[in-house]
C-alpha cells in the first residue's frame, strides 16, 4: 500500500500555483505489539493513533448513515437540514460552460470579467428554466457516498 500526501504552493520562480506530492510505501501493522514497537513504546502516542483511527472510522460511518445533512451558514454554523437536490458539479459546470460559449459569447481570450458574466448569464438561464433544472436532476445527480 502506498500513502500519498499532497500540497499546493505558489512558486515564486515560475509565479504559478503548483501541486506537490510525496509518496511512501506503508505496511499495516500485523499486531498491536508491532504498532507499539513502531511508535517506540510511547503509550500516549499509541492511544492518539488508535483514537485517530477510531475517529476516521466514525466519520466514514457518519457520512453513510441516514442522519440528514445540515446546511452551514457563512460562519460555519448549521442552519437546518439540507432539502435540495445534490448534483455532480462537474456535469453542471459543463452545461454552464457550454451555454456560456454557445449562447452568451464566452471566449477563452476574453477578460475574466466578461467570462464570469457569460457564465453567470448561463447559470441564470438554467435557474429560470424548469425543463433544464429537471434535466440536470436526472443527468447530473450526485453520487451518494
Amino acid at each position: 500500500m502506498q500513502l500519498t500526501v499532497t500540497s499546493s504552493v505558489f512558486d515564486l520562480d515560475t509565479m504559478d500555483e503548483i501541486s506537490l506530492i510525496k509518496v511512501k510505501d506503508f505496511t499495516p501493522a500485523q499486531s498491536a505489539k508491532e504498532a507499539m514497537d513502531r511508535l517506540e513504546g510511547n503509550a500516549d502516542l499509541f492511544l492518539a493513533v488508535i483514537n485517530e483511527g477510531l475517529a476516521t472510522q466514525e466519520k466514514r460511518a457518519l457520512k453513510n448513515d441516514t442522519t440528514p445533512w445540515q446546511v452551514l451558514d457563512e460562519d460555519g454554523k448549521p442552519t437546518g437540514p439540507f432539502q435540495g437536490t445534490p448534483a455532480n458539479a462537474k456535469a453542471v459546470n459543463g452545461l454552464v460552460l457550454s451555454l456560456a460559449k454557445n449562447v452568451f459569447g464566452y471566449a477563452k481570450e476574453q477578460p475574466i470579467e466578461q467570462k464570469r458574466a457569460a457564465k453567470e448569464s448561463a447559470l441564470d438561464m438554467i435557474r429560470s428554466n424548469e425543463v433544464m433544472k429537471n434535466g440536470l436532476k436526472r443527468s447530473a445527480a450526485a453520487d451518494t457516498e
